[in-house]
């Protein structure tokens, strides 16, 4: 019997309900102005992204900033995410633009895109920006083509290069979002005399030691393409190795400690010549300096301890305009802006008479882009008015949160009042009041019939067990007598 519900457990496997996994490429829109980003975007719905190879290079385009966002939907208990990577491109002249087959290594795996063809138009307003910076030039070390000629002198040329770790504020609130940084600057003119090494065996360990054991983070996706900046009036290039927003979660101040990279550093032949090694690789450490933020306990509030802290702000709506009595009607309280999204709790709606709220169907978007992370969340509940009348769901819905840019709490209300018509749904008014202990304990019972003879049943069986051992005694005794 358990080999068989066992085996009939394993055939329910293929019926249960699954959310399929699935990647996509998606082109995006054309026409493009010119002086607008065209973008490729990698979509992941019910899948985690563990890696992703590079983004095609784009004739006619330059690569630019990439960014990904993320949407959670909780239906009837079922959780769906769907996950995007958008990589930008700048387009650098106009006219149409062929984009040949291309595919994209994800989590291993290669997802192919058929193309397509984008026409670039001149700009809505201003002018085109420029490229500003030189095409980046690989750095690495020269092959030896014809083999050493003859010994050569090299020279440690002083390159003007730094690693940096920044962070957005020097104080913050518990619960506000700190964007941190870690990134090397290398001036454009030297960048042939300082290559990465062992990157990937490094960084993890970087970021470990950076990283607060009270914080909760969210991290960025980096394309792994140098950025053109200027410093002072002079250009430089800017690789960024790690990118997060911190959000504390106690006022333990968070300490970042001094971390270095190793890199290969180059020296330079102090005669070059076509046919010998021009360069000469030694290895270089670069050293972060120490960073203390201090994190601030909110101001005295009977939720302190529970509320959200961000700037936030209400988008709410409803799905028809009449109501009658009975008939139900989905309502949305979406919270909107910028801030730890996944600390949001789900607003409990006030107990009010005559009208009943299911627990609500949650979406959750989140984009992380330009060190900042924004998005919204939205509650959406399936309500029922039981009993005719006006309610004003400002005194049924509201959100408190701490907002750390006016250094002050806050309260999103409800703007919404409904007028509801039509006779009282009575079999719902009986069904929504307290019956007792002994209802709610019916879905708690089993439903399995009970014989009214088993006490009788039992009774004989107990009658005939006793019957059986004294008819044994009985005999063990006169057989002992003789």
């Amino acid at each position: 019997m358990k080999n068989f519900c066992v085996l009939f457990c394993f055939l329910l496997i293929p019926f249960l309900p699954v959310a399929a996994q699935e990647v996509i490429i998606k082109l995006g829109k054309s026409p493009v102005p010119i002086d607008e980003y065209f973008t490729i975007s990698v979509t992941l719905k019910n899948q985690q992204l563990k890696n992703i190879g590079k983004f095609p290079d784009l004739e006619g385009f330059e690569k630019s900033n990439r960014f990904s966002s993320t949407t959670t939907n909780i239906v009837n208990g079922q959780i769906s995410t769907e996950q995007t990577i958008t990589q930008n491109y700048a387009a650098l002249k106009e006219g149409e633009i062929e984009i040949e087959p291309f595919s994209i290594e994800v989590n291993g795996k290669a997802v192919e895109s058929k193309g397509g063809t984008v026409k670039v138009v001149p700009s809505t307003g201003q002018a085109p920006p420029g490229t500003g910076v030189p095409p980046v030039q690989g750095f690495g070390l020269l092959d030896e083509l014809f083999g050493k000629q003859k010994p050569q002198e090299y020279i440690d040329k002083q390159e003007d290069a730094f690693l940096a770790f920044s962070t957005s504020k020097n104080e913050v609130f518990v619960g506000e979002g700190l964007s941190v940084h870690l990134a090397f600057y290398i001036a454009s003119a030297d960048q042939n005399l300082v290559d990465f090494h062992n990157f990937n065996r490094q960084i993890t360990p970087i970021i470990k030691k950076l990283k607060p054991s009270s914080v909760w983070e969210e991290s960025f996706e980096l394309t792994g393409e140098p950025e053109a900046v200027s410093i002072d009036g002079k250009a430089y290039l800017r690789f960024k190795l790690y990118e997060s927003v911190y959000y504390p979660i106690n006022t333990d101040p968070l300490l970042f400690p001094s971390v270095g990279l190793e890199m290969i550093k180059y020296k330079i032949a102090k005669d070059p010549s076509f046919l010998g090694d021009n360069r000469m690789a030694t290895s270089k450490m670069y050293y972060t300096s120490p960073k203390i933020v201090h994190v601030k306990a909110l101001p005295p509030h009977p939720l302190r301890e529970a509320v959200p802290v961000g700037n936030y702000r209400l988008h709410e709506g409803i799905d028809r305009d009449k109501f009658l009595a009975g008939k139900s009607f989905n309502y949305l309280f979406q919270i909107e802006g910028e801030g730890n999204l996944a600390a949001i709790a789900t607003p409990e709606p006030t107990a009010t008479p005559g009208l009943e709220f299911t627990a609500p169907d949650i979406r959750q978007d989140i984009n992380r882009q330009n060190g900042r992370v924004s998005g919204r969340k939205g509650f959406r509940y399936f309500a029922t008015p039981k009993t005719p009348g006006t309610y004003d769901f400002s005194n049924i819905f509201s959100f408190i949160f701490f907002n750390p840019d006016a250094g002050k709490y806050d309260t999103l209300r409800s703007e919404l009042k409904i007028v509801v018509t039509g006779e009282a749904d009575n079999d719902a008014t009986i069904q929504s009041k307290d019956m007792g202990e002994f209802y709610q304990r019916i879905g708690n019972e089993s439903n399995t019939l009970q014989s009214i003879h088993q006490f009788s049943e039992v009774k004989l069986y107990t009658n005939l067990v006793v019957l059986f051992l004294l008819l044994v005694s009985l005999y063990l005794f006169y057989k002992h007598r003789l």
